[in-house]
């Protein structure tokens, strides 16, 4: 839970997600100090995390620049990593285009 929080609040101003939404899901930090120990699921924790599937199914953080390179990252330990797939563009206001 400790490591899907972190990556979400990461994503979450891409995705449109405010932080409101993902309450919930972020309060199953409380408690135990284990971060291994087992956690309830709520409906509401449920549903927040649909909303993230939802936002990471349906929206696009940029358009690529067909006169970029394409790049990738590996992000994260095993046994569970996960790509980034961005471009670079020195002339943006915001230099790293996440695809």
């Amino acid at each position: 839970v400790h490591q899907l929080c972190g990556q979400i609040n990461w994503i979450r101003p891409y995705l449109g997600i405010s932080t409101e939404i993902l309450a919930p899901l972020f309060n199953l930090l409380r408690g135990d100090r284990d971060l291994t120990s087992p956690r309830m699921l709520t409906p509401e924790t449920r549903d927040a995390v649909a909303k993230v599937a939802d936002a990471l199914a349906n929206k696009k953080s940029h358009r690529f620049d067909p006169k970029l390179p394409f790049q990738l990252a590996v992000l994260g330990k095993m046994p569970h990593p996960y790509g980034l797939i961005c471009q670079w563009d020195e002339g943006a206001k915001d230099p790293l285009l996440i695809l």
